[in-house]
């Protein structure tokens, strides 16, 4: 895992002008929730990347993404979290989520629904299992080199962001 838990306040700001922003276009963070953040480093500040979204917990094996994406995004991020930032060959095929291992065989992580995952499982031919199945065969994950640096940077400000909610929450 990367990212380390530091003793200080991390300042989110949503613009140039360094106007503090409470909401996030869909989300108003409320005391005591949980959430992960694409952050980038300006110089000595940070600044939302790609979205800030809920989540149901810390932990990053089990956290479940709230709010915030469409359905086969959030099933990417959330299986990209949940295995430790791994970067794997994600894929969309219309509207199912793959992942696609070095050997050409395919996993399919969306829909998780156990009669879609059967009904694909015999037409197509691919490996489909559940998502928390998954989790627990993370080697057959296959990293992509090309993107192996962009992932864990997001990952260690993701971290640094719930490390920070719940030095908040404690203190309150």
């Amino acid at each position: 895992m990367n990212g380390i838990e530091v003793d200080k306040h991390i300042k989110i700001y949503a613009d140039k002008n360094r106007k503090i922003e409470p909401k996030f276009h869909w989300y108003t963070p409320e005391k005591g929730d949980f959430i992960i953040a694409s952050i980038d480093k300006k110089f000595l500040n940070y600044e939302v990347k790609w979205g800030v979204f809920k989540v149901s917990s810390l932990d990053y094996k089990t956290l479940k993404i709230e709010k915030g994406l469409n359905p086969k995004d959030n099933a990417i991020f959330q299986h990209y979290i949940n295995n430790g930032c791994k970067v794997a060959n994600y894929y969309i095929d219309e509207d199912k989520v793959y992942i696609k291992n070095d050997d050409g065989s395919t996993i399919q992580i969306y829909p998780t629904d156990i009669n879609d995952i059967e009904e694909n499982k015999e037409s197509n031919h691919t490996d489909t299992i559940s998502e928390d199945s998954l989790q627990n065969n993370s080697n057959r994950v296959i990293e992509n080199n090309e993107n192996s640096l962009l992932f864990p940077m997001i990952f260690i400000a993701l971290i640094l962001i719930i490390v920070y909610i719940y030095i908040q929450k404690r203190r309150a």
